[in-house]
């Protein structure tokens, strides 16, 4: 009995250990960790979107791994506002972006800050928090579920961006602000 209890806690132990820490992408993929790591406006879950799809959802102290094309993108983050970022992004790199909480009128609101490596509080933080816990899953499921739900609202989203794009109000990730594992 004792063998089998540990095997099983050895087994859940390394499963555990794979599944945290940043991992590089698949071949020619480029990954997006979108992290969350101050407690400010903790319970309050922001939603997360990869140009006009819902990828996900998650309050503080949690993060995602995205893998996507290199290439463009846009990501943007709903709480009481919305908080966009470009990027772009070359195969076989890591990027991170950290979702930041600020006071809002109803709710926290949302920042979207690219994690650089310039700032060494944040990335520790960044990093203590990937290789503390495993990321959040969503199922295909919930995804596509939420994003026939979240339709009208990403429609707005678009709307708002080329409001904040005419201001000079989007943030953007360049190929060069990739993190480099091991490395920092």
């Amino acid at each position: 009995m004792k063998n089998v209890i540990l095997a099983a806690f050895t087994f859940v132990a390394i499963n555990q250990t794979i599944a945290q820490g940043f991992e590089l992408p698949t071949e020619d993929k480029a990954v997006v960790y979108i992290t969350r790591v101050t407690s400010l406006g903790a319970a309050i879950s922001f939603k997360y979107f990869h140009n006009k799809n819902y990828i996900g959802k998650f309050n503080s102290g949690k993060y995602i791994r995205y893998e996507c094309e290199p290439g463009k993108h846009l990501f943007w983050a709903r709480s009481e506002n919305r908080d966009f970022i470009t990027a772009e992004f070359e195969a076989g790199k890591i990027y991170i972006i950290d979702a930041q909480a600020r006071m809002g009128g109803m709710k926290a609101q949302v920042r979207l800050i690219p994690v650089d490596g310039k700032d060494a509080k944040l990335l520790a933080k960044v990093e203590k928090l990937v290789n503390k816990k495993p990321p959040k899953q969503h199922s295909p499921h919930e995804i596509k579920e939420m994003n026939a739900m979240l339709m009208s609202n990403i429609d707005e989203g678009m709307e708002v961006l080329e409001k904040k794009k005419a201001k000079g109000k989007v943030g953007h990730i360049t190929t060069d602000m990739n993190y480099e594992i091991g490395g920092g």
